[in-house]
């Protein structure tokens, strides 16, 4: 078990040892490029990276008016607003409004190193940015599903129960 550990070791060894050349331009590309971590930049052509800018605008400003707009109408209202419904659905605009902010750091990054992309990768992914950024994306992701797993319980109770209460 030993030896095949070892020989597994030194193809690993081996392997990242290996170059690319990237067809885009003269430079050596290391490590290797695969799908997180392309021999270019980021996105390939400019088409992609507008597309990419649009939806983050969209993206910001959709999560950033809903929760604007929750949380006036709870504020302001004479009644008592805060329904569950309404405290989670509050919930989600502000998990999406945070996926958002990855989605931010992600261009940011991309204006950042423009065509370096691949040269700058091991710094990229070795910084705490990178860190705050993946527990960003994943913090929000996960909140935004579990609003939307109790929206959906909560929404099938009051219709299930509607007559009985």
């Amino acid at each position: 078990l030993d030896r095949f550990i070892d020989e597994k070791e030194k193809q690993y060894k081996n392997e990242n040892e290996l170059m690319s050349i990237s067809f885009h331009s003269d430079q050596v590309c290391f490590p290797l490029p695969d799908q997180m971590t392309p021999c270019e930049s980021l996105f390939s052509s400019k088409f992609t990276r507008f597309i990419f800018l649009m939806v983050v605008f969209i993206s910001v400003a959709s999560n950033l008016t809903a929760l604007i707009i929750t949380l006036f109408r709870l504020i302001t209202s004479s009644y008592n607003r805060w329904s569950i419904s309404t405290v989670l659905s509050s919930n989600l605009a502000l998990a999406d409004f945070i996926s958002s902010i990855y989605l931010v750091l992600v261009g940011m990054i991309d204006i950042r190193f423009n065509e370096n992309f691949y040269s700058k990768t091991q710094l990229w992914t070795n910084s705490y940015l990178c860190t705050l950024a993946g527990f960003i994306y994943i913090f929000g992701i996960q909140s935004s599903i579990y609003a939307l797993t109790l929206l959906t319980f909560e929404r099938f109770y009051t219709i299930l129960y509607y007559f009985f209460i």
